[in-house]
């Protein structure tokens, strides 16, 4: 009987020690399991987050940029169609039209200068100069630019191409004719202005420092970078593969995690800007850095959480081991008892 008991205590023992290992096995692996399943969802969240944070961001950014435009549009088409305008400029009286000018020089979105030329190309007048700098103004002939032979040949309005004017700064005119009664080109309004104007509200508050956009020419000329605007050239086609291969392959739009061209890696998306002849390419930017930091941070509060959840699992099974222990022996006590 004695050696049965033992024989018995043995078994339960070499069971007890087998089934401790399998299940602290069990819970080892559907720790390392569920860990990896919710790191990844986490990265998936996470990442989905920061994804529609750019889009939000990127959207934004195009929507002020193509507003911009269109209201300038509207000023000048609207300057052109001014009966007191025509009947100043038709009269000589040019101080009164260039009043008029002014006047929409003031309006939201405006232009720096408002140039009106006859229909030959010749100088009439320049609002938005000083009086010393009107002075300066050398009424010649613009029958070479591009604002004027575009205008003239399509009869309605023509945005030029981005250009680097003299002064160092970029740069973009808007023009368009202004009809006699008989619907013959009398004279051609331009605006021109900075595109530092535009760049004024190129970028907005975000919770992400290291979100910006910049404005990019058909050449890959760098414009504006958040909202500031180059002062020199810097092509970064060179040095930036998503923005080279968004060019030259004409994209619409499209999305991107690449290293940009100031090396950091981040995700990246593009668009066009399309306004008459002019072509803008924009880029929004967001360090993966950053994307990387608060992914460690949440990773690390899960390694923590799930590490506490893997020792109270085994606190509780080591218990629960101790109790059974507790209970074989005092099994094994009474069946002795009762030999």
């Amino acid at each position: 009987m004695q050696g049965e008991i033992k024989s018995y205590k043995k078994r339960l023992i070499k069971t007890i020690v087998v089934t401790f290992i399998l299940i602290l096995a069990i819970v080892y692996v559907a720790y390392r399991l569920t860990l990896y399943y919710s790191e990844t969802q986490f990265l998936k969240a996470t990442e989905h987050k920061y994804l529609s944070e750019l889009d939000l961001y990127h959207d934004g950014i195009r929507k002020i940029a193509l507003e911009k435009i269109e209201d300038k549009i509207n000023i000048i088409e609207s300057a052109s169609t001014d009966k007191f305008l025509y009947g100043y400029l038709n009269s000589k009286k040019i101080e009164e039209a260039t009043d008029i000018l002014d006047q929409s020089l003031k309006l939201k979105n405006s232009f720096d200068y408002l140039i009106v030329l006859d229909n030959k190309a010749n100088l009439i007048t320049i609002s938005g100069l000083s009086p010393e700098s009107k002075n300066k103004v050398v009424h010649g002939n613009y029958s070479t630019r591009d604002y004027y032979k575009n205008t003239v040949s399509s009869k309605k309005t023509y945005i030029s191409k981005i250009f680097f004017a003299t002064g160092n700064y970029w740069a973009i005119t808007i023009s368009t004719p202004i009809f006699d009664p008989s619907g013959q080109i009398k004279y051609i309004l331009i605006g021109s202005d900075k595109l530092e104007n535009i760049a004024k509200d190129f970028n907005f508050k975000t919770r992400f420092s290291n979100l910006y956009s910049i404005l990019v020419n058909r050449d890959g000329d760098l414009i504006i970078e958040g909202s500031e605007t180059i002062k020199d050239k810097q092509n970064i086609a060179e040095n930036d593969r998503f923005v080279r291969d968004f060019i030259k392959n004409n994209s619409q739009d499209k999305f991107g995690r690449e290293i940009n061209f100031k090396k950091e890696q981040t995700y990246v998306r593009g668009s066009i800007i399309k306004a008459d002849s002019s072509k803008f390419y924009i880029f929004s930017y967001l360090s993966y850095s950053q994307f990387q930091q608060e992914l460690n941070l949440l990773k690390k509060g899960i390694n923590d959480l799930y590490s506490i959840v893997l020792v109270m699992t085994i606190a509780i099974f080591m218990i629960c081991w101790f109790l059974t222990l507790t209970i074989a022996c005092n099994f094994r006590n009474l069946i002795r008892k009762t030999t």
